[in-house]
């Protein structure tokens, strides 16, 4: 295992870590179960994500709250959600 993929792996499993395995929709009651890191943008990280009671699979992107704290970033984030519920 090389020094850089050693980092990048241990960097994603720390973070892994403080994810919930079970995320859960507060609106509309739907758990979803953590899957595998699929990659991480800007702000974001993204995980393949399991419905509990269907199986089937979504990708979801987990924003950390500690990164919305300025107003740009808030209405980038926005940006992001509105060009995603164009797609559906």
């Amino acid at each position: 295992m090389t020094t850089q993929y050693r980092s990048r792996h241990n960097a994603i499993n720390s973070r892994t870590k403080s994810i919930p395995e079970v995320i859960e929709d507060k609106r509309t009651g739907t758990r979803y179960i953590r899957r595998s890191f699929l990659g991480k943008g800007g702000f974001a990280y993204c995980y393949k994500l399991r419905d509990e009671a269907t199986g089937k699979a979504y990708a979801g992107k987990i924003v950390s709250k500690a990164t919305l704290t300025k107003h740009r970033a808030k209405e980038k984030l926005r940006s992001e959600i509105a060009i995603h519920r164009s797609l559906k």
